[in-house]
């Protein structure tokens, strides 16, 4: 069994001696990034800059364990954000974040939850502090959210409002814990699974999260940002789609929750600002982006599996959401 400390410090002997071989290539990945995006777009990919590469997919499994580097003079400039949700946990020391230039010390214990377009830098300053994340595909973490331990809490209305790209929602959740041992035997238990990966250790760690983001609640800092969406009947409404979004027609929705077409579309654009027919696009070419990355099927296969009547309208669709083709989105993260 791997300690979680031992895996740390394989970890970070490994990128010291990478960025010692590649000193330059760190502050050019960054670079590169604000050129052209203002910040960095890490996508759906571990990618490691010192030594330049693409590490494994972070979306294979829904679920992964990764670790900051080591300190570099560098780190504070790493402006970032994913297409992954984000669960940053101070296993010890302290960590610093960046948010709209304003830079915040977390202390060990401390969680920041944020939503995939959440644009931060996270960094340490001295070799002993371990900031590790949970990263979570936007498919997992609506999977373990929909359980009745925390259908009602705060965390499942983040993530379902930042799912559905909802108004008002926040892009980030702090978690003070005063290192709650409780809290920190589950995180432990999580890491431990996702580390030695044991039979089962996916469901394992997953069924972990869960009780995680139960217990988190209670500990919940930024109440200020905290938003009100809809009602109960539109967070039926919502998980309906995600349901039935391949065949669902706006008639059919209406017809289901005994509402008229006129006040269901008008619902929908109020919670989301996007139509129906938007909400339905934006899912099927999240279904598209799995396919992409967990399969080597064709892109004719891929555009009739996701609801799209022929694969030219599935490639303009796509490109126009994402900015690069389906193809282009393939070869950058595999």
């Amino acid at each position: 069994m791997i300690t979680i400390d031992k895996f740390a410090e394989k970890l970070q002997a490994s990128r010291i001696k990478e960025r010692k071989e590649h000193p330059t290539n760190f502050y050019s990945f960054v670079m590169n990034g604000i050129n052209q995006y203002g910040h960095l777009r890490m996508g759906n990919i571990d990618y490691n800059p010192t030594s330049g590469k693409e590490d494994m997919p972070v979306h294979k499994n829904g679920i992964m364990l990764g670790l900051n580097g080591p300190p570099s003079p560098n780190d504070r400039y790493f402006l970032h954000d994913h297409s992954f949700f984000e669960l940053a946990y101070v296993y010890r020391g302290k960590f610093h974040n960046v948010v709209q230039d304003e830079v915040t010390i977390y202390e060990q214990g401390d969680f920041i939850l944020m939503a995939p377009s959440a644009v931060h830098a996270t960094y340490v300053t001295d070799l002993s502090d371990y900031l590790f994340n949970l990263l979570l595909t936007e498919d997992q973490i609506m999977d373990i959210i929909n359980i009745p331990l925390i259908k009602n809490g705060w965390i499942r209305k983040f993530v379902f409002g930042n799912y559905y790209n909802m108004r008002n929602v926040p892009d980030t959740l702090f978690f003070h814990t005063n290192d709650d041992p409780f809290v920190r035997n589950i995180m432990e238990t999580i890491m431990l699974e996702l580390i030695n990966e044991q039979p089962n250790y996916l469901q394992a760690a997953c069924c972990g999260t869960s009780m995680l983001f139960t217990v988190l609640e209670r500990f919940l800092q930024n109440t200020e940002n905290i938003f009100y969406y809809g009602n109960q009947q539109m967070d039926e409404i919502f998980l309906y789609i995600r349901k039935h979004f391949l065949t669902l027609t706006l008639s059919d929705l209406a017809e289901h929750f005994s509402y008229s077409t006129s006040y269901i579309s008008h619902q929908i654009k109020k919670e989301t600002g996007l139509t129906f027919s938007e909400t339905i696009l934006q899912l099927k070419l999240k279904l598209a982006c799995v396919y992409l990355r967990n399969s080597t099927m064709r892109l004719y296969e891929i555009a009739e599996k996701c609801g799209f009547y022929d694969v030219s309208n599935f490639c303009k669709r796509f490109k126009s959401m994402y900015g690069i083709t389906p193809s282009e989105y393939r070869q950058r993260i595999c």
